[in-house]
């Protein structure tokens, strides 16, 4: 169990979540925050995080209302976000604005979503998106959305490239 926790409450959602991180992502999402507390300069718009070994969150930043960090043996997480679809089926779930539930997509092998969250994780929080994907599940039906619709995804690890 991860000694590294980001409680996350977002525009719209009546919990907040809890994702469990390594370290470096704990650093590097608490240097972000700080960032944005004096004027959000080169801050990423989304931040990757290694929730497990097989599941990674994808985290919209201008998505989020408040922020709290939590280390140590003792901390008490109590709403880590349920992971089970993912680990059941490869694929990934859509935390969409305005909706309490999640879009699941079933997936296999890496390409467009893999192509996604590179770009997201590499853009700038300042920058504006509106921009629509479109995705195929594993059955070659196609989902589009428009990326700034995400206020969060659950993804498994093995549709991400590990330079993502």
């Amino acid at each position: 169990m991860s000694n590294y926790y980001i409680r996350l409450t977002f525009y719209g959602r009546d919990r907040f979540v809890d994702f469990p991180c390594t370290r470096d992502e704990y650093r590097n999402f608490f240097d972000a925050a700080k960032k944005l507390a004096t004027g959000g300069q080169n801050v990423a718009s989304h931040f990757l995080l290694s929730v497990t070994a097989d599941v990674k969150a994808l985290i919209a930043i201008k998505e989020v209302q408040a922020v709290y960090f939590m280390e140590g043996e003792k901390v008490q997480a109590n709403n880590v976000q349920n992971i089970t679809p993912i680990l059941d089926t490869q694929g990934i779930s859509l935390y969409l604005k305005g909706r309490q539930q999640a879009i699941d997509i079933q997936m296999s092998g890496q390409g467009p979503l893999d192509d996604m969250i590179a770009g997201l994780t590499d853009s700038d929080y300042a920058e504006d998106g509106n921009q629509c994907v479109m995705l195929a599940d594993d059955e070659g039906c196609s989902i589009f959305f428009v990326l700034d619709e995400i206020q969060y995804a659950l993804v498994s690890a093995s549709l991400v490239n590990p330079s993502s």
